[in-house]
């Protein structure tokens, strides 16, 4: 950015992020006195884009930042939990994310913190719904929605490995089930 531009974004910045300083306080330093975010962490939490991807080091606040994110989301700007959909590295920090916006910061009805590797293997074997084993519901909805965002994106060469090893699952269990007769 050039020019006019660079500064309108520089001041539009400031702005927010005097606006999400006073979230911080009103919502956040009520339940934690310890927590003072930096000008990055606030910019990823005040993130209302459709995706938006932490990348830190080890032991920089990521868990911390994406459960406040998460909040924002939902208090702030009302977006319902079951279309938030939050990915962490590892299982421990996945579980750490639902409790913490279950117990934490009130949001009983949040379910969906899972790891990338779950999400892909729900995308490689979609045996249930990816987001959630419900039939029924908003959260079913949800579900559809985005399998069928992964599928209309996926690679060609991945969907037809995928579809090879449907058909390959599918032949497995009809052996299987004719070898149960006998």
């Amino acid at each position: 950015m050039h020019g006019k531009n660079k500064i309108w974004c520089e001041n539009f910045s400031k702005i927010k992020r005097t606006w999400l300083r006073n979230i911080e306080e009103s919502l956040w330093l009520n339940r934690d006195k310890n927590i003072r975010f930096s000008e990055a962490q606030l910019d990823a939490i005040g993130d209302v884009s459709d995706y938006c991807l932490l990348r830190a080091r080890a032991g920089s606040g990521k868990t911390t930042v994406l459960n406040h994110k998460v909040d924002f989301l939902m208090k702030v700007c009302e977006v319902q939990p079951h279309k938030v959909m939050a990915l962490a590295f590892n299982s421990p920090a996945a579980a750490k994310i639902k409790k913490n916006l279950q117990k934490d910061f009130g949001h009983i009805t949040f379910e969906n913190s899972r790891t990338f590797h779950s999400l892909a293997y729900r995308v490689v074997n979609p045996g249930g719904d990816i987001l959630f084993d419900q039939d029924e519901g908003p959260n079913a909805l949800q579900s559809k929605y985005v399998e069928s965002l992964l599928r209309d994106k996926i690679n060609p060469v991945i969907k037809k490995v995928i579809a090879e090893r449907r058909h390959d699952s599918w032949l497995l269990q009809l052996r299987l089930a004719q070898q149960a007769k006998h």
